[in-house]
């Protein structure tokens, strides 16, 4: 099966540069719906040339993936500081899965989506910018999700060291930098994978978000 995971950027185009940052970050604030649409676009491209199974989204607004509910009939979408609408991460499934939602216990962004495909369980996160608040949190999901695949924007800015205490149980797929997607320096968008399990993995090179989207291809 393949999945895919992608940091939308609330569907504003930015390639993560501080020249774009400073140019064209009023998107962030008020999107036009021509630059939502190319978003749209681009994407549908992403999923035509890759066709996965399962679609992982954080940084979207739940009213801009209307059309992609139509195609992947199956999902969840949810606001990640745990409240209504807004600001949201989201899974989406072709086929009929086991879908749901957990609030970790540290951080304002504590959603934890989850979704059982077969007998594959998945967690996605979008975690703290806070490096202790996310050595809580990775500690959490370490604690309650250790049977599943770790999928996410884990903020990672400390360096992999970060998550070092996962290494005994899962590998991590070696995606290299995925941020900024305009020159990748950082490598903040993973699969954490218990090492029972055999995958393949890739990064897009595109210019659709601030961040490069990943895909995992897991046996």
């Amino acid at each position: 099966m393949k999945v895919l995971f992608l940091n939308c950027c609330y569907f504003t185009k930015l390639s993560g540069s501080k020249k774009d940052y400073l140019l064209r970050g009023h998107r962030l604030i008020k999107t036009s719906k021509k630059v939502k649409d190319e978003f749209r676009s681009d994407f549908g491209k992403i999923l035509t040339d890759h066709k996965p199974d399962l679609i992982f989204l954080v940084e979207i607004k739940q009213e801009d993936i209307v059309d992609l509910t139509k195609q992947y009939k199956y999902f969840i979408v949810e606001n990640k500081y745990g409240k209504k609408g807004g600001r949201s991460g989201a899974i989406l499934s072709k086929s009929k899965v086991k879908l749901n939602k957990f609030l970790m216990s540290a951080g304002i962004k504590k959603l934890v989506l989850t979704v059982e495909h077969g007998n594959k369980k998945f967690a996605v996160v979008h975690l703290s910018l806070s490096r202790n608040m996310r050595k809580r949190q990775l500690e959490e999901l370490l604690e309650k999700f250790s049977d599943h695949i770790i999928v996410g924007d884990l903020n990672n800015f400390g360096g992999m060291s970060e998550l070092e205490l996962f290494k005994k149980t899962h590998n991590i797929a070696d995606l290299g930098p995925t941020f900024p997607s305009s020159k990748p320096k950082k490598h903040l968008d993973h699969f954490i994978i218990p090492k029972k399990y055999k995958f393949k993995y890739q990064k897009i090179e595109t210019s659709i978000s601030d961040h490069l989207p990943i895909i995992l291809e897991i046996k």
